[in-house]
């Protein structure tokens, strides 16, 4: 199955160090087009502990285009990983269009170079 962009899936997601995986839940980011053509999804992490309200989106059920995910979430936007479609294990639907443009923007702000004076 090809995943489609703002999907949220379960799959495993690396540590940051290698050493282990955790079994979350993710958001899908590449396009559709780079998924249908590609084995991997380009996604970032969700968790349903707060971490760093400057490093997080707050994901809530009314995010949801279509699915749901068991509680509040939020969304790690300094968590993107490229992995292959091959190892997702569920998927729980989709976020609208509106909460995705904010994840796109936080995303952005994030790896976009400081404002020269």
């Amino acid at each position: 199955m090809r995943y489609k962009q703002r999907d949220v899936l379960l799959l495993p997601v690396p540590f940051t160090d290698l050493s282990s995986q955790k079994v979350r839940p993710v958001i899908v980011l590449s396009r559709d087009t780079y998924n249908e053509t590609h084995e991997d999804i380009v996604i970032v992490g969700v968790t349903s502990q707060p971490y760093s309200r400057e490093y997080e989106v707050t994901l809530d059920p009314d995010h949801m285009e279509s699915g749901r995910l068991p509680r509040q979430s939020f969304v790690r936007i300094d968590k993107i990983y490229t992995l292959s479609q091959d190892i997702v294990r569920k998927h729980y639907g989709a976020v609208n269009e509106a909460f995705f443009a904010q994840l796109l923007q936080s995303i952005l702000s994030l790896i976009s170079p400081p404002e020269r004076t």
